[in-house]
């Protein structure tokens, strides 16, 4: 078996996408596994616009304190007896939790229509380091990752300074590492709507210990479920239903109004239970025209 050195042992990241009409910020947790002698930890956060920094011990559950410095996060590890020992004699076994929020995140929408709210989108993240294979993505409700489109992008180089690109993806159009039948597997969480990424560990282990690894990209793809689309064409028929309406009560008995009564309940749950409307913009205004004509409509029939 092969004897635990010091230094970082590995590193995962939690990845919460947050996007609408009005803002695009993607939440980052990265969870750095370590042992250490030092009562200090140092992470390199040059270059990286960000907000909201909170810093766990994973493995004694308290916050840490931090100075930033140039670009540069010092974390505080003392005292150190609170720590469990590592398996090296003089060394514990350190878990950092570091929680921040990037904000205007580079998210590629497919359908923006005005601001009309977003039917999906597309994200690229970029990593520097060596990294552990596997990442947690949480996605807000209504919404799923299309599997087919996870990629991970990986930049090293060999012993001789040759760059190197490694591509770990599950698309027949791109180039695998040799022998690779599966590069990338997804699991999707049966309760929270959270999916784990792995890369093919056996390529991605021999990658790092043949060269060195200076960055990894990762990129996906989300879309809406099908069903919440019921709620955009449920809004649309009963806009058109309360204009008909207008001219044709006497056919129609109300039924209009009823059908609004029974959208808005259905919109107003989806918000409370922070569910991803597609087209909400859409939805919205369908709902307040609808309601204003009625509420006119009734007014006036009161009156003649």
């Amino acid at each position: 078996m092969k004897k635990p050195s010091p230094g970082q042992q590995q590193n995962w990241y939690h990845i919460y996408d947050k996007i609408d009409q009005y803002s695009s910020s993607k939440h980052i947790r990265m969870v750095y596994d370590i042992y250490t002698n030092k009562d200090y930890f140092e992470i390199d956060f040059k270059e990286k616009d960000f907000v909201g920094m909170e810093i766990k011990g994973r493995n004694v559950n308290s916050e840490l304190a931090y100075i930033e410095d140039d670009g540069i996060i010092r974390v505080s590890l003392g005292p150190m007896n609170r720590w469990p020992d590592a398996p090296i004699d003089g060394y514990k076994h350190v878990k950092i939790d570091v929680g921040y929020t990037i904000l205007n995140a580079d998210f590629d929408t497919d359908i923006q229509l005005s601001k009309l709210k977003f039917t999906g989108y597309t994200s690229i993240m970029e990593i520097e380091g060596k990294i552990h294979p596997e990442f947690h993505l949480n996605l807000a409700k209504g919404l799923k990752l299309v599997e087919d489109s996870v990629k991970a992008i990986v930049f090293s180089t060999n012993k001789e300074g040759n760059l190197l690109k490694t591509t770990f993806s599950n698309n027949q159009l791109d180039k695998l590492p040799k022998g690779t039948k599966k590069a990338i597997h997804t699991y999707k969480n049966p309760i929270e709507n959270k999916y784990t990424i792995l890369l093919n560990v056996n390529v991605y282990n021999k990658l790092s210990l043949d060269s060195n690894i200076l960055e990894v990209f990762l990129e996906y793809s989300v879309k809406n479920e099908t069903k919440f689309f019921a709620i955009f064409i449920g809004s649309a028929i009963v806009l058109l239903l309360t204009l008909i309406e207008l001219y044709h009560y006497n056919e129609l008995y109300g039924y209009p109004f009823i059908a609004l009564l029974s959208i808005i309940a259905l919109y107003l749950t989806l918000k409370k239970e922070h569910y991803e409307i597609p087209f909400e913009t859409w939805v919205y205004w369908s709902i307040i025209f609808s309601l204003v004509i009625s509420t006119f409509k009734y007014i006036i029939f009161l009156f003649s």
